[in-house]
């Protein structure tokens, strides 16, 4: 099988990952992870960006933690590297009338020439779904380069498809992800300069997205 790259296989497939992660309901599991395990880093009015924002969802799902736990949020910075997800980001902020969110094109690996300059010092940093398609000898290097996007106390909340037999056909073949265990993510983090690692677990009823990916904590 080719290997596509993941502008083309998401300019593709960008129907299909909507539909897909509707039906199994992703975005409602991200939520409550942000929700129920993580909401110490859900600061008032935080500075966040959405790395890897794809047509919106880890976005949309952050906003409706922060209205649910009645915490003011602030803006929302998103990138990624497919301008079809990001058209489609764009429709689903103007149907949904939300004015909190700025998007703009860039590569995680190349983030100095391709980011607004005011764009650092996050205090939260959410990613799901992008990681995986970084080639596996520079993972480290794009955890690094998100680190430094993030301010003194700030937070990186990972979302990133594990090793094992569901995502061997699901993400390795059909999708053409990485996936990874968790001494591998653990490794990655370090080089890249994190100091505290914590995986978490979807709660039920989204419990059985635990065997898709990983939720990680890290600063």
């Amino acid at each position: 099988m080719s290997i596509e790259s993941p502008v083309a296989l998401y300019s593709r497939r960008t129907a299909l990952y909507e539909s897909l992660i509707r039906y199994v309901g992703y975005r409602n599991g991200i939520e409550k992870v942000f929700r129920t395990k993580v909401a110490h880093a859900l600061l008032p009015r935080a500075r966040v960006l959405d790395a890897g924002c794809g047509a919106g969802a880890v976005t949309f799902a952050l906003l409706e933690a922060y209205d649910r736990l009645a915490v003011p949020a602030g803006r929302v910075d998103g990138f990624d590297i497919t301008p079809k997800m990001l058209q489609r980001f764009k429709e689903n902020l103007r149907s949904n009338r939300e004015t909190r969110v700025r998007v703009v094109q860039a590569d995680v690996l190349d983030l100095g020439s391709s980011l607004p300059a005011d764009w650092a010092a996050y205090d939260l940093i959410v990613s799901s779904g992008m990681l995986e398609y970084v080639p596996r000898d520079r993972l480290s290097e794009a955890l690094a380069s998100l680190r430094r996007r993030l301010g003194p106390e700030g937070c990186l909340l990972l979302f990133i498809s594990r090793k094992g037999l569901f995502n061997q056909l699901a993400m390795k073949h059909w999708w053409q992800a990485n996936c990874y265990d968790a001494a591998e993510l653990e490794f990655a983090l370090c080089t890249a300069g994190f100091t505290s690692i914590a995986f978490h677990r979807f709660p039920a009823p989204h419990a059985f997205l635990n065997s898709w990916g990983w939720s990680v904590e890290a600063r």
